[in-house]
């Protein structure tokens, strides 16, 4: 068994994802079907320009019953101060910013690019077949 486990080893690598310029009502509508708090926003190099959260929707919602205009572009409304893990961290570290932070997922990247997203529960997961003892060897007769 390895001494530690990268986040690479526990991350989703088909992630939910969005383009800037999907519309936020759909947006929404997959957020809910994959039952995800945030999805990563990026270009058509892959490249994470933004996160859109269940936060942002729920600001976007608020703000179109006082004016009467719901929808528009994910760009309009996600965050694009985005905090990320590189595919070689190790997962203790990510745990430990997990347990200090609000984020319950962070994109995984190398160069900008998205390579995939690690949540709290791929760490949980990670982290407890990290803590599986080892089989034990047969007594020996």
């Amino acid at each position: 068994m390895p001494k530690s486990i990268n986040v690479a080893d526990c991350m989703n690598r088909h992630p939910l994802t969005f383009r800037p310029d999907t519309d936020l009502l759909l947006a929404i509508e997959q957020l809910l079907s994959h039952r995800l708090a945030a999805a990563p926003v990026v270009d058509e190099h892959a490249q994470v320009v933004g996160v859109l959260s269940a936060g942002d929707c729920l600001r976007a919602i608020l703000a179109a019953t006082y004016h009467d205009t719901v929808g528009g572009s994910v760009c309009n409304y996600m965050s694009s101060d985005v905090e990320t893990v590189r595919a070689h961290a190790d997962l203790s570290q990510v745990a430990e910013r997990f347990l200090h932070g609000a984020r319950h997922s962070l994109p995984v990247v190398e160069d900008g690019r998205l390579l995939g997203v690690i949540s709290r529960h791929d760490v949980l997961k990670g982290l407890q077949a990290f803590a599986q003892p080892a089989a034990k060897a047969p007594a020996h007769v």
